[in-house]
């Protein structure tokens, strides 16, 4: 096991020995700054480390409806104020300031298998959601998505999808597979998320709650990243395509009960960056 974190109450964020710091990123130098949408052109939302609150059944990323009074890209109103963690520690992932904290990150690497894997649950209806279970790397160029919540996708406004991707953002070149209408997605359920990146038949699979959904394999990129990229948990709310913003007043959550990441035992630590077992977590051993 490369790293796991159960959300403990008594393992506060963004301190030298956190797993997590609770914003997007350190560009303003702490986390509790306004940070913009991961989608400039037609977010509405921004992040705030005030959206990020730990508690017994784990760590809740809100969304706050909370007018800003500035408007997006495409001239929609920011009305609303949310959570993200980041695990991206300031070095060596290098490009975007990284936080002060212990942090973790891998490297997928050819031969070996990482396995990555959380346990959330979603609101049960949300117009515009876009909640992302990812990684990146610091500079912003390779993308992961494990998991990508939303209620459209590209070619299908008004479907709901989960899209599990691999994107290089200097060539444009997506590799990915795409699930709709997935009960799990409006249920408002705890279900369990499971990723396997196969560096040896060089697939990425997808199993819900020990289920594989085929829907959601793709085929590894040309080129994969020869760095480390670190994890996100992201609550974005977004209003890509008209009459789906989000209109909700008050707060909706999204509770992540636990995230892990494992490693075949030939490769184990290899391109680790941080990570262990966090404070307060234990390990439950099936029997």
């Amino acid at each position: 096991m490369a790293f796991a974190d159960g959300f403990h109450t008594e393992s506060p964020f963004g301190r030298a020995k956190s797993m997590w710091a609770a914003n997007r990123d350190n560009d303003e130098g702490t986390a509790a700054v306004d940070r913009p949408s991961f989608d400039e052109q037609h977010g509405v939302t921004r992040f705030n480390s005030s959206q990020v609150v730990l508690r017994d059944d784990g760590v809740h990323l809100n969304a706050t409806h909370r007018p800003s009074g500035k408007r997006n890209r495409a001239g929609q109103p920011i009305d609303y104020v949310s959570g993200c963690l980041s695990s991206q520690p300031a070095s060596p992932v290098g490009g975007a300031t990284g936080f002060p904290i212990h942090g973790f990150g891998f490297e997928q690497l050819d031969g070996g298998i990482v396995v990555l894997e959380t346990e959330l649950r979603l609101p049960r209806f949300l117009e515009g959601m876009d909640v992302g279970w990812w990684a990146q790397d610091g500079e912003g160029h390779n993308e992961q998505d494990f998991l990508e919540f939303t209620d459209y996708a590209a070619g299908h406004p008004g479907q709901w999808s989960a899209t599990a991707a691999w994107i290089d953002h200097q060539t444009d070149h997506v590799s990915q597979g795409q699930a709709l209408h997935r009960p799990f997605q409006t249920d408002g359920a705890l279900h369990r998320y499971t990723t396997v990146i196969d560096g040896v038949t060089r697939t990425v699979r997808t199993y819900v709650d020990g289920s594989h959904d085929s829907a959601l394999d793709y085929d590894w990129p040309p080129v994969w990243p020869r760095k480390p990229i670190s994890l996100l948990l992201s609550f974005d709310l977004r209003a890509a395509y008209p009459g789906q913003a989000p209109t909700f007043v008050g707060t909706r959550a999204v509770v992540v009960r636990s995230v892990a990441c494992y490693q075949d035992g030939a490769h184990a630590g290899h391109g680790i960056i941080g990570g262990g077992i966090a404070h307060g977590t234990t390990i439950a051993t099936e029997h």
